[in-house]
C-alpha cells in the first residue's frame, strides 16, 4: 500500500488495482463485492487507473469488462515523475546554491534523515568513516541494502574504522568479495567504540547518533573542519589493526 501510494495511487484506486489484479478479467459489479467499496467509488477508481494507463476496458456480448495491464506499467509512473522532477531541479539547484554558502550546519532526525545523509555521501567517490558499527543497517532498515547497491553500480569506496568484533552487515549480505572491494577496514579496542559514527566526504563532516530509537545526524559543510577531521582520521588509521575477518566464519573468506 505504502510503495503504492508513493507512486501517486489514492487508497481507492489501490484496493481496485489489487482486487483486479485477483481477479483477471471482472465487471465493475464483481470488482466492488471484491475491493468491499461502494460503486461510484470503483468507477472513479477505475477511470483514473485507465487514465494512468494501470487497467484496460473490454466489451464482451455488450458488458463492460476490466483487466488490468502489466504491472510493469507501474514504471512509466515513476518515469514520468522523474521527468517531472528533472524539470524543476535546475530552479531548485539555483535556489539551494544562493543559500548554500550561510548554511553551513544541517540537522538530520529521524530514519528518513539519516537515510538522506546516507544518499549524500554516495554522491562522493569515497568516504573516511571511524565509530561505524552494524547498527546503522537497524537505523535505516531495507534502504541500507539499496545504498550498497548503489555504492557497487558507482564503483565507490571506503576507509572505516570499526570496533574490534563487531561484525558488519555488507558480508552478511553482499558476500567477502564486494566486501573488501567497498572497504577498507580496520579495527580498535571495542572499549572505544561510541554509538556516534563520524562519516567524512567530500568538504563535508557527517556526525551521526546511530540509535535505533531516536537517530540523528548533524552534517557540517566546510573546508577547514573537514581537513581537521581527515587529519585525525589518518592518525587513527595508522594505529588502527587491520579487521580480523574470522568472525565471518560463516561466510566464504577467498
Amino acid at each position: 500500500m505504502e510503495v503504492l501510494k508513493s507512486l501517486g495511487l489514492s487508497t481507492n484506486e489501490i484496493k481496485v488495482y489489487i482486487a483486479l489484479l485477483k481477479l483477471g478479467s471482472a465487471s465493475a459489479t464483481e470488482i466492488m463485492r471484491k475491493s468491499e467499496i461502494h460503486r461510484a467509488n470503483v468507477y472513479d477508481a477505475l477511470e483514473k487507473l485507465m487514465e494512468r494507463g494501470l487497467v484496460a476496458s473490454v466489451l464482451r456480448v455488450n458488458k463492460k469488462y476490466f483487466e488490468c495491464a502489466p504491472p510493469t506499467n507501474l514504471h512509466a509512473i515513476l518515469r514520468e515523475k522523474e521527468n517531472e522532477l528533472s524539470k524543476i531541479l535546475p530552479e531548485l539547484e539555483a535556489i539551494y546554491n544562493q543559500k548554500k554558502s550561510k548554511q553551513e550546519i544541517q540537522h538530520f532526525k529521524g530514519r528518513e534523515g539519516i537515510k538522506a545523509v546516507l544518499r549524500d555521501i554516495n554522491n562522493y567517490k569515497m568516504y573516511d568513516a571511524f565509530g561505524i558499527s552494524s547498527n546503522i543497517a537497524k537505523v535505516v532498515g531495507y534502504y541500507f541494502q539499496q545504498w550498497i547497491r548503489e555504492r557497487i553500480r558507482k564503483k565507490l569506496f571506503a576507509r572505516m574504522i570499526k570496533a574490534r568484533g563487531d561484525a558488519l552487515n555488507t558480508p552478511r549480505i553482499y558476500g567477502m568479495k564486494i566486501y573488501k572491494n567497498l572497504f577498507h577496514v580496520r579495527e580498535i579496542p571495542k572499549e572505544y567504540y561510541t554509538p556516534t559514527s563520524t562519516w567524512i566526504y567530500g568538504n563535508k563532516v557527517a556526525i551521526i547518533l546511530e540509535s535505533v530509537e531516536n537517530p540523528l545526524a548533524i552534517v557540517i559543510e566546510s573546508e577547514d573542519v573537514s581537513d581537521d577531521y581527515r587529519k585525525y582520521f589518518e592518525n587513527m588509521w595508522k594505529n588502527a589493526e587491520e579487521e580480523d575477518i574470522s568472525i565471518y566464519k560463516e561466510i566464504d573468506i577467498a
